[in-house]
């Protein structure tokens, strides 16, 4: 068993970052710190996706110098800097002010290299306008397997040109502070005229077809959550709708007949209430496939987490949402999760979760800046998770006699104690 008493070994032991080769890193920086093309550049392989994403990018950051670029040295630069190895993940971000300092056919020889770039499967775009977006539609969309469109302007004109699209290799669409409201979301979430009649999917649009769609920091409210629900999307496994400003009545617009594969829902911070509880339990018992919720940092209460005994459940996320010793109750009757976050309930003790018949499956449990103190350490220790295998409790009450009981306790699966970092 590790016990992890700080930072630095935190990260060693959970983290292990795969290294960018570094013929690679030279490579992309030979190539584009002379032209000053970008603000910023990673490129990313399939196989450092999961473990190395933040990694390579940080360690890939072109800083703007000022100089010009001209359509040739673009375009050699690009096909030079994406060689085939590295070019099955490529993120590259473009921030405005850098674009406006590129002479007029610099900025247009940006938009050719990346359209004659045959390699380029995953496209990271700054402060994208309405124009912008409408161009990357007609000319980019279909070759890309990802795209994200950070604080931009659709417009309704770029919304209807994305939409307007058909559904091809794009599997995951991520629009981050994008002004996804009002007019724009209604164009957006159009649906395609006949789908309600064409189960083999054949006539689905560009977002009608994605595996994965979030919305981050988009004002959507309750008025956009309903044109959401307007929209089918029988492919879609992943929805992250964080920090979009609904409330109870924007939840209970999503219509679970319209998301039959969901598997993954992140509702973060936004504005639930316990008076969503019934909504969330109608949507867990009729959705079949979920099995990952987020719903952290919500005012959810011990009355918000009672649809738990309708769903089939794996992970839950209810970091700071005001849940007490009440909530840990009905979760301790859980059979099927294997991946709690309760972090920031500052009322939960521990000693309910362990003293539940549920919770056999449990094999990840952060309790982090909680109200655990030796009393629920014990309880932990002598209770029936006898799967727990990684346990965090940074920020707890817990003396070395709660930590010595934890590590001798009935816990014979358990292999990292998390007390600091």
């Amino acid at each position: 068993m590790k016990i992890i008493r700080n930072k630095g070994e935190k990260y060693q032991d959970e983290l292990p970052l795969a290294k960018a080769p570094d013929e690679v890193l030279h490579r992309v920086y030979d190539h584009l710190s002379d032209f000053g093309l970008f603000h910023s550049i990673g490129l990313l392989s399939q196989r450092f996706r999961l473990s190395a994403k933040r990694y390579l990018q940080t360690s890939s950051k072109i800083r703007w110098k000022g100089v010009s670029v001209q359509a040739d040295g673009v375009r050699k630069g690009l096909r030079e800097a994406m060689g085939h190895e590295m070019s099955l993940m490529v993120n590259v971000c473009i921030a405005l002010s850098a674009f406006e300092m590129v002479e007029d056919g610099g900025r247009q020889s940006v938009w050719e290299a990346l359209a004659g770039n045959e390699h380029l499967r995953a496209l990271r775009l700054l402060f994208v306008s309405g124009d912008e977006v409408t161009w990357i539609a007609h000319n980019l969309v279909q070759k890309l397997e990802v795209l994200e469109l950070w604080y931009g302007t659709l417009g309704e004109s770029g919304a209807r040109a994305l939409a307007s699209q058909p559904s091809g290799r794009l599997q995951e669409l991520v629009l981050g502070s994008c002004d996804v409201e009002g007019p724009v979301a209604d164009v957006l979430f159009a649906s395609s005229q006949g789908i309600e009649d064409d189960k083999q999917n054949r006539n689905l649009r560009l977002v009608e077809g994605l595996d994965a769609l979030t919305l981050s920091l988009c004002p959507l409210r309750d008025d956009g959550m309903l044109a959401l629900s307007t929209l089918r999307l029988p492919r879609l496994r992943k929805l992250v709708l964080e920090r979009c400003e609904f409330g109870d009545q924007g939840l209970s617009e999503l219509r679970v007949d319209h998301l039959p594969n969901l598997a993954e829902l992140a509702l973060i911070k936004n504005r639930i209430s316990t008076r969503s509880a019934t909504v969330l339990s109608e949507f867990c018992s009729m959705a079949h496939r979920l099995r990952t919720l987020q719903l952290s940092w919500n005012r959810l209460g011990d009355d918000g987490v009672s649809f738990l005994p309708s769903s089939k459940l794996v992970s839950l996320d209810l970091r700071h949402c005001s849940i007490t010793e009440k909530g840990c109750r009905v979760l301790a009757e859980s059979k099927t999760l294997e991946c709690i976050n309760l972090c920031g309930n500052r009322m939960v003790e521990g000693y309910s979760l362990a003293s539940g018949e549920g919770l056999r499956s449990l094999t990840e449990l952060r309790l982090d800046n909680c109200k655990v103190a030796d009393k629920g350490a014990f309880a932990i220790a002598n209770g029936q998770l006898s799967r727990l295998r990684y346990l965090s409790l940074r920020g707890s009450l817990i003396s070395e006699t709660g930590v010595s009981a934890l590590a001798q306790g009935n816990l014979p699966s358990l292999r990292t104690i998390v007390l600091q970092g």
